[in-house]
């Protein structure tokens, strides 16, 4: 990653921000989460503030997309104005048609966020026109226009070697020379895929990273990421110093454990036949012992 140096900033570039009402289990060791969530925020405030340029955010703005109101409210206050796209935790269903359910489009009708249209170009400045591609939509090419610098802003699980997640990932999916929905742009920007990179080819292309380290397997600095008027982007790390995480061997043993019981969860609901005893026989099983945790257990599933 680059050092900055002293270049005009014309634009922010953020995504994954994963606003959530409670901390994840690694990060329960913060003794006020709001407070932990408000300083990148307000460091995204002042780099605003500093560089006197729009932010542009790749999706997620929220963890779930029905926030409550508290959440909301919290939003509403330190956020800085963004141009936006939701990602599919933004999005009931992940269904871009039920966008206005969201706390997402709370934050739209507020004013707070300025919610980015499939296809609606923005001029960044005179010269940079910049595409928007929310989540469930595809980047869509386009003709190359002299002396006009194009970027793509979408939010889809791009990948390079190196930064994927284990398991399954998206052959199509990584970025390469021949992904021809990217010829034209000069620049793509793209949210998902909590690891940050960059890869240096044709086009450019920037994957955000999460805001925030929010699980033990986030072993990379949170970013965000600065075009340059030399038309270079640069990564500018964020301000991790204050933040407080739980030992990564217990919260990986709260991680695997809310995982298995939310997978053995939905199995079991998706196995349920039309009775209705059936399904009441499932309920009293899931929560017994322990109904508190287990209700949230299964909102959180029914969510997924």
């Amino acid at each position: 990653m680059r050092k900055e140096v002293d270049f005009k900033v014309l634009a922010i570039f953020c995504a994954d921000l994963h606003l959530s009402l409670t901390p994840p289990p690694y990060r329960s060791a913060e003794p006020d989460w709001f407070t932990a969530m408000a300083r990148p925020l307000k460091e995204l405030t002042d780099l605003q503030k500093k560089h006197n340029c729009p932010i542009f955010c790749a999706g997620d703005i929220f963890d779930k997309w029905n926030a409550p109101a508290e959440l909301i409210n919290f939003a509403m206050t330190h956020l800085p104005y963004m141009h936006c796209i939701p990602g599919q935790h933004d999005l009931p269903e992940h269904d871009l048609g039920q966008i206005e359910r969201s706390a997402y489009w709370t934050l739209v009708k507020a004013s707070v966020i300025h919610h980015m249209d499939h296809c609606i170009s923005f001029p960044v400045q005179p010269y940079i026109l910049l595409t928007a591609f929310p989540f469930g939509t595809e980047v869509i090419s386009c003709p190359k226009k002299k002396g006009i610098k194009e970027i793509a802003l979408t939010h889809q699980y791009n990948w390079v070697p190196g930064a994927s997640y284990k398991g399954d990932v998206p052959k199509d999916h990584q970025v390469d020379s021949d992904r021809k929905e990217f010829k034209g742009y000069d620049l793509v920007v793209s949210g998902d895929n909590h690891i940050p990179f960059e890869w240096t080819g044709t086009p450019h292309f920037i994957n955000c990273g999460g805001f925030m380290n929010r699980k033990s397997n986030d072993a990379w600095h949170p970013v965000v990421w600065l075009l340059r008027s030399d038309d270079i982007v640069v990564a500018h790390r964020l301000d991790t110093s204050k933040d407080m995480y739980l030992d990564t061997v217990t919260a990986e043993k709260m991680e695997e454990q809310l995982d298995f019981d939310l997978t053995n969860m939905i199995d079991g609901l998706g196995k349920l036949g039309t009775d209705l005893i059936d399904v009441r026989q499932a309920f009293l099983r899931a929560f017994r012992g322990e109904p508190g945790r287990r209700m949230k257990m299964l909102l959180k599933a029914m969510e997924e």
